[in-house]
C-alpha cells in the first residue's frame, strides 16, 4: 500500500477504487486525509501535501462496527505520496479512523452512514 504513480496519487477516490465518492475530508499539517464511500464500505487514504515524492512518516487507520479484516484496517510507513487505501465494511454503521503525518496524529469518530 502507499505506493502509486504521481498521476493518481492525489485523487482519493481513484486511490481507492470505482464508485467512491467523498464524505469527509480533514487537513493535517503535512497531510490531508480522506474518507470515501461506495454505499457499503469506506475507504480511508492520507495525502500528502509536504515532502511529495520523498519517503517520510504518513499513516492512516479505519475501523467499522465490528473492526477492520487483518491488514486491511492500518497502514503506516515512509510513503512518497500517500498512506492507503485501507477500508471498512459498514453499511448504515458509524466508523472510527485516524491518520497521521510525522508532525500529528489525530483520531476521529461519529461518521455514520
Amino acid at each position: 500500500m502507499g505506493t502509486a504513480a504521481p498521476a493518481s496519487a492525489s485523487d482519493p477516490a481513484s486511490i481507492c477504487g470505482p464508485g467512491y465518492y467523498n464524505v469527509w475530508t480533514d487537513n493535517l499539517p503535512a497531510s490531508t486525509v480522506y474518507v470515501e464511500f461506495n454505499g457499503s464500505t469506506d475507504c480511508a487514504v492520507n495525502i500528502k501535501t509536504q515532502n511529495i515524492g520523498t519517503p517520510s512518516a504518513v499513516s492512516v487507520y479505519i475501523m467499522g462496527p465490528n473492526g477492520a479484516s487483518p491488514n486491511n484496517g492500518e497502514d503506516y510507513g515512509k510513503y512518497s505520496y500517500y498512506a492507503g487505501p485501507v477500508y471498512a465494511y459498514a453499511p448504515h454503521s458509524c466508523i472510527t479512523w485516524g491518520a497521521g503525518d510525522g508532525y500529528i496524529n489525530r483520531d476521529y469518530s461519529g461518521l455514520c452512514g
